[in-house]
């Protein structure tokens, strides 16, 4: 009965030292020795498991305790990438007040937006028994030197078309918002509104533009007005407030689309947006780019900023549109009501989502004409 006992006390020795420390312990009175394992006793884990700290590494950026040798990137966005591991498992990954989410083998990347200046990022990891490690990641934002240019043109006052009552009030209203809210300054800002928009002062402010830009400054072209869409020649134009009437068929007083590419097509900037709001604007596009949901996009953004992009949004597919449409009051109330920066790709998502809303039958058109390398033009909050 003693050596029942003893034995019985040796194998309660043996589960508890296995439980804290997990080494296996020897068994007198056996003819060799037996290894008791915690599962024999319990289905757990052995108690050092339990007080484990998890093994977070930061895969980039690379981490240094110096300031200067602390990274810096030249965009605004930026992936950080990581690896965690835990015995027991992960429970979770907190940067700041957001959650991260690994892959079964531990490995998670969160993508970040920058402030200029020096970032620091707090980053916890917990293990499932709630055992936790913390690492400070830091990064230094230096904001590429880049200008953003605005050529906003409009007319409501025709010679021989309709008159209009839209396109000048909406197109200072857009400018209004770019310039108090966003990185646009008005002494990069060329308007042309009515008389003065002709066929020559429209080709003279495009050819000063593509003279002008470097390869890191930025354009956002705005129309409003009258278009029209030539059959025969398979051909929008732009019509210019003295554009000849629409029953002379004389369309070499009109701006083409082709012409309109032609002088895009030498200027080196990073990034062209044009937004028109015209009878058939989406013309202009040859294929439909539908605009990818923000929330769902698995882009790095920071690569996309980085390409060029030569991209379109228009106020329909290729046919007439009203001159009281909500078109331009759509992206203009986009502009007002966001709090954050957002891509190219997330005004057109939100633009059509909106549209689409009115249920007034208008289909917008998206897409991205010669010179576009799939790149993203951010716009940036002051």
């Amino acid at each position: 009965m003693n050596f029942i006992r003893c034995q019985l006390l040796l194998g309660i020795l043996a589960w508890f030292f296995n439980q804290t420390y997990g080494q296996p312990i020897q068994i007198a009175g056996k003819s060799k020795f037996q290894q008791l394992k915690i599962d024999s006793f319990y289905p757990g884990k052995p108690l050092r498991h339990y007080f484990e700290i998890p093994t977070s590494i930061i895969l980039n950026p690379l981490q240094s305790d110096t300031l200067s040798e602390i990274p810096q990137v030249r965009e605004s966005y930026f992936t950080l990438e990581g690896y965690a591991k835990a015995t027991l498992g992960i429970q979770k990954i907190v940067l700041n007040d957001s959650i991260i989410v690994t892959d079964k083998s531990g490995y998670w990347e969160k993508m970040i937006h920058l402030s200029e200046g020096i970032n620091i990022y707090t980053l916890t990891t917990y293990s499932l028994s709630n055992q936790s490690i913390t690492d400070t990641i830091k990064l230094i934002y230096n904001k590429r030197k880049s200008t953003n240019y605005l050529l906003v043109i409009a007319a409501n006052e025709y010679e021989n078309w309709d008159q209009l009552k839209e396109p000048v009030p909406n197109a200072n209203r857009f400018i209004d918002i770019l310039i108090q809210k966003y990185q646009f300054e008005r002494s990069n800002l060329k308007v042309l509104f009515n008389e003065d928009y002709t066929i020559d002062n429209l080709e003279k402010e495009l050819n000063i533009l593509a003279d002008k830009m470097s390869v890191n400054d930025n354009l956002i072209i705005y129309y409003a007005g009258h278009g029209y869409f030539d059959k025969g020649k398979n051909m929008g134009y732009w019509i210019p407030a003295d554009g000849v009437p629409e029953i002379s068929h004389l369309t070499n007083s009109y701006l083409s689309n082709d012409d309109l590419i032609s002088y895009i097509r030498p200027n080196k900037g990073r990034h062209i947006l044009i937004i028109v709001d015209a009878c058939f604007a989406g013309s202009l596009i040859k294929s439909n780019y539908r605009g990818s949901d923000p929330n769902k996009s698995n882009w790095e953004a920071v690569k996309l900023t980085t390409y060029a992009s030569r991209q379109v949004l228009a106020s329909n597919i290729n046919n007439l549109v009203k001159d009281e449409n909500p078109f331009s009051e759509v992206i203009i109330s986009f502009f007002e009501k966001s709090r954050k920066n957002f891509l190219t790709n997330d005004l057109i998502y939100q633009v059509k989502k909106e549209v689409n809303k009115r249920k007034n039958n208008q289909i917008l058109k998206s897409g991205r004409i010669e010179g576009d390398d799939h790149g993203e033009f951010e716009f940036e909050l002051k």
